[in-house]
């Protein structure tokens, strides 16, 4: 399609042109919550991130912890000559390891279910938004319709009303 001349600065010229309300700006009635739900799905990835994070955090420490067993274990296995007291020390520090790690197995376990919900969560966000950002482009491209269509009865207007007043055709076969 050419381009259409700006012609509203002639508007006055023809009698009965509508030209001054060509483009009217579109205004889409719910971008406010489409910025709220951007805001509500960029909490929710921060908060998945922070899952994400500590689920991190909780296996580090699972595997410091194995490493401080294996080393312990290690060091036992090595050693030419242990004491009882030794013996009873590493055996303390087993049972003990023992429970933190499944302290710290559980853990990530509530974690890692936490960061599925989370994940669900985030989803349903984002579909959310994609849904208004939708409908948003929909209504955008029937407003540039509309435009268009607008732009080419005024066209067609100020076209018939240039030459009716320049007696090219008679006013009465105006709009057949």
């Amino acid at each position: 399609m050419g381009k259409v001349p700006d012609l509203r600065h002639r508007a006055d010229e023809f009698p009965g042109s509508h030209a001054s309300n060509l483009m009217r700006k579109f205004a889409f009635p719910l971008a406010r919550v489409i910025d709220w739900r951007q805001t509500q799905l960029r909490i929710e990835e921060s908060s998945l991130a922070r899952l994400h994070a500590e689920l991190r955090g909780i296996e580090t420490c699972l595997a410091e912890m194995r490493a401080a067993r294996e080393q312990s274990e290690n060091a036992i296995l090595t050693a030419g000559s242990v004491t009882g007291a030794e013996l009873r020390d590493f055996d303390a520090f087993k049972k003990a390891s023992k429970v933190e790690f499944e302290k710290l197995t559980k853990a990530a376990a509530d974690s890692r279910k936490r960061i599925a919900t989370q994940i669900e969560v985030l989803s349903r966000k984002r579909r959310d938004l994609r849904l208004l950002e939708n409908l948003r482009h929909r209504k955008l491209d029937a407003w540039r319709a509309d435009l268009e269509r607008e732009i080419d009865n005024e066209a067609t207007e100020l076209y018939l009303a240039s030459i009716t007043s320049r007696g090219w055709i008679d006013q009465s076969q105006r709009r057949k």
